[in-house]
C-alpha cells in the first residue's frame, strides 16, 4: 500500500502508465537478476524491440490510412454517382408528372365537353322509357315513308 500511494501521489506518469518509482524498481530488479555485465546487452535488445514495434505501428498506420483513403475515394465516387442518378430521376419524374397533369387536363376538358353535349342533346328514350314516336319501326326518323322495295304497292 505504501508503494501505490508513493507512485500515484507523485503525479508523474511515465511509459504505459508506469510511474517513476515503478521504473526505478524494474531497473533495480534487472540489475539483480541480469547483473551489471548483461544490462547493456539487454538494453540494446529492448531498444531493438521498441524500434521494431514503432516501425510496425508506423507501417500499419500508413497502410490503414492508404486503404481508408482508397475506400473514401470509392465512397465519394459512389455518392456522386447517386447524386447524378437522383437528379436524373427527379428530371424524369417531373417530366412524367407534367405529362400526367396535361393528360388529366385533357380528360377533364373532354369530360366537360361530353357533359355539355349530353345536356344539350335530345334524349333518345322518352323519360317514361318509351321510344320516341319518330323512331318507330314503321316510320323512318326523317318522317318519310319507307320506299317500296318490291314494287308491289
Amino acid at each position: 500500500m505504501w508503494r501505490a500511494s508513493l507512485s500515484y501521489n507523485s503525479g508523474v506518469m511515465g511509459f504505459l502508465g508506469v510511474g517513476v518509482f515503478e521504473l526505478f524498481l524494474i531497473f533495480a530488479i534487472a540489475v539483480v537478476v541480469l547483473g551489471p555485465d548483461r544490462i547493456p546487452e539487454f538494453a540494446v535488445q529492448v531498444a531493438r524491440a521498441v524500434r521494431f514495434l514503432r516501425n510496425f505501428a508506423t507501417d500499419s498506420t500508413k497502410e490503414l490510412r492508404s486503404e481508408f483513403e482508397e475506400l473514401m475515394g470509392e465512397y465519394d465516387d459512389l455518392r456522386e454517382e447517386l447524386r447524378g442518378l437522383r437528379k436524373d430521376m427527379d428530371k424524369d419524374t417531373s417530366s412524367v408528372r407534367k405529362d400526367i397533369e396535361g393528360a388529366q387536363r385533357d380528360i377533364r376538358s373532354a369530360t366537360k365537353e361530353v357533359d355539355k353535349a349530353l345536356a344539350e342533346a335530345e334524349p333518345i328514350i322518352e323519360p317514361g322509357g318509351d321510344v320516341p314516336p319518330a323512331l318507330t319501326d314503321d316510320e323512318p326518323a326523317d318522317g318519310q315513308k319507307p320506299a317500296d322495295l318490291d314494287g308491289d304497292r
